[in-house]
């Protein structure tokens, strides 16, 4: 069988992250790790040391993709059973001691036993004393908008972290110490922004590029949100398919053309048709009908030139002749480079050939039916801010983590996976439009697995704060609301960050991070066509070159290696007059190569002489 098939070939397992893995994959192991397996899989008995499992309950996560806590205690106790042992590792070496002893304060409470949905916290044993360097546990307040109708700071977490970084960086009074033991001040490398979800990246990435603060961002690329991905993608898809009436109509009144509906009425009402071939100018026509029929010929020119070109050409030439951006915002500009790096991979693998092709994969991405991952940076600094959403730091670390404030409102269960040993019970209690919240259907039945549900959700945000606050080494702030995702996270001995950070002396104005002035789009567009070489021409340029062929063309190889004695000015009658061989360029060419595969063979070491 298959099973025996791999147990005879590997003998030994080793499974990391098993808190992520689902029940499936556990069976799956257990089968692979018995010398006799048994139809029902949790009476399998692995063979001593042949499996290894490393997790930790407490980071458990990512229930939404299957995997579920409760399973990985359920299979913590059958190893248990089966004469397996459970060895714990408590010890902490990222963090520095302030935060050990938060977290043994913050925790202790928030997961003190263990039960059936959740993992007990043990106790951190302070090992190191602390250090002179820069370390602590802070917070910030970020007011509702009531409160702030009421009188209260009009702030909120973008400008505040772009403060709170901006007074740490590279700032004499705030330095921690690096692995060889010297302190040193920070960069922006040492900062890490974490946010509760995905949705609340956008904001603080757009604060940053906005304060000329370098980033890179781990996560899912929000395509959606990338405003010139979106207004291409009209164009391309009428461009793509000339006979989609509804892109046309899509292309025609997005960003890029904007045409209005009174145009198009004039247009359909002197030429009685839309359609991207353009019929011949009318004796009479309107501005209007006029402005739609100029805009059709450029989608025609477009159509005709894209039928040679492969669907990333078709984008690249949408890009380049539309001018994008003069029309819309060039933010997050890397998202739109990346796209067509991935549509040129698809066309490599096979994907995409058409650009019918072209234009489905650019819908998929959009409606995000393709998840792509990816760390984009933002800049070519390699000094950069660490962004990322809650449920992709597992692993990450960095000396001063900031956790973005994050509201505490909670959803309805939609629905309830529960597992146990002998399989898996599912119930629906609402059916919800993907990605929205209307709902189409809901159900009052399931009342008691709803509950349990809920409890499960909050047992989760738990972990969730758990794995947040633990990526800092160094320095934890976090953002509080009135009602918060991190409430349990606040600690009485928390100071105040716009307090006692933002108001401490800032770095000097010299060393502020530097924004070039902005241009106008106009300007670098012009500016282009001006300079680049690429669009000048270049029928009345001089070539300061000759091109030779070697292959074609007949040299003079003279055949005397050493030269005339200083003192001869004229040829004697003892002399031989200079020897010259007409050669032809095979030769000279074999020449050339037979030498220069003799110096790199010779590894520098042949004698000038030879």
């Amino acid at each position: 069988s298959l099973i025996r098939y791999i147990y005879d070939r590997h003998s030994y397992f080793l499974i990391d992250e098993f808190q992520d893995t689902d029940p499936l994959q556990a069976q799956i192991f257990f089968y692979l790790s018995s010398e006799n397996p048994d139809p029902v899989w949790y009476e399998c008995k692995p063979k001593p040391g042949s499996l290894f499992i490393v997790g930790d309950p407490k980071q458990s996560i990512y229930r939404f993709k299957g995997a579920d806590v409760a399973s990985f205690l359920n299979v913590r106790s059958l190893m248990e059973k089966t004469g397996g042992a459970v060895l714990k590792l408590c010890c902490n070496f990222r963090s520095r001691t302030p935060l050990l002893e938060y977290f043994n304060r913050v925790f202790m409470k928030m997961l003190p036993e263990d039960t059936d949905i959740q993992s007990k916290y043990d106790e951190i044993p302070i090992i190191s004393p602390a250090r002179e360097e820069f370390q602590g546990i802070y917070k910030y307040y970020i007011p509702s908008k009531n409160e702030i109708e009421k009188g209260a700071d009009p702030l909120d977490d973008p400008s505040v972290i772009c403060g709170l970084i901006q007074t740490l960086h590279d700032n004499e009074n705030y330095k921690i110490i690096d692995q060889k033991g010297q302190q040193r001040k920070l960069t922006y490398n040492d900062f890490m922004v974490i946010t509760y979800s995905k949705n609340e990246l956008a904001p603080v990435m757009n604060a940053l590029d906005e304060a000329g603060i370098p980033m890179r961002v781990e996560g899912s690329v929000q395509f959606r949100d990338n405003e010139a991905l979106m207004a291409l993608l009209d164009i391309y898809k009428a461009v793509a398919d000339p006979s989609d009436r509804i892109a046309l109509y899509g292309a025609l009144h997005g960003r890029i053309f904007g045409i209005k509906d009174h145009e198009l009425t004039a247009y359909e009402d002197t030429y009685h048709m839309l359609s991207i071939v353009p019929p011949k100018k009318a004796e009479v026509e309107t501005d209007a009908a006029g402005h739609v029929r100029t805009v059709l010929e450029t989608l025609n020119s477009i159509y005709r030139r894209s039928q040679q070109l492969s669907p990333s050409g078709l984008f690249s030439l949408l890009m380049e002749e539309l001018e994008i951006f003069r029309y819309v915002s060039a933010e997050n500009l890397e998202v739109l480079y990346y796209t067509l790096e991935l549509m040129r991979k698809a066309e490599i693998s096979g994907m995409v050939i058409s650009p019918k092709d072209g234009s489905r994969y650019l819908s998929a991405l959009a409606e995000e039916t393709r998840k792509e991952e990816r760390c984009l940076r933002f800049t070519d600094r390699e000094d950069c801010v660490h962004m990322a959403n809650l449920h992709k730091v597992k692993g990450l670390e960095a000396p001063v983590v900031i956790l973005a404030s994050k509201g505490n409102r909670i959803n309805p269960p939609d629905r309830r996976v529960e597992h146990d040993l002998n399989g898996s019970d599912a119930y629906i209690f609402r059916v919800k439009k993907p990605g929205g919240r209307f709902v189409y259907l809901q159900t009052s039945e399931f009342t008691e697995e709803a509950e349990a549900e809920k409890e499960v959700s909050v047992a989760e945000q738990k972990r969730l704060a758990y794995v947040a606050a633990t990526r800092a080494k160094n320095v934890l702030i976090i953002g509080e609301r009135k009602s918060s995702k991190w409430k349990e996270l606040m600690d009485d001995q928390m100071k105040d960050a716009k307090l006692s950070l933002l108001s401490a002396e800032p770095q000097e104005p010299g060393e502020l991070p530097e924004i070039a002035e902005k241009s106008s789009v106009d300007d670098l567009y012009q500016s282009a066509k001006d300079e680049c070489i690429l669009t000048q021409k270049r029928d009345a340029e001089t070539a300061s070159f000759e091109l030779c062929n070697p292959s074609r063309k007949v040299h003079p190889i003279r055949l005397d290696a050493e030269p005339l004695p200083e003192d001869t000015t004229e040829n004697t009658p003892e002399e031989e007059p200079e020897k010259e061989l007409q050669a032809d360029g095979a030769l000279l060419g074999t020449l050339v190569h037979r030498m220069m595969e003799l110096l790199v063979s010779g590894r520098n070491q042949m004698d000038g002489e030879q």
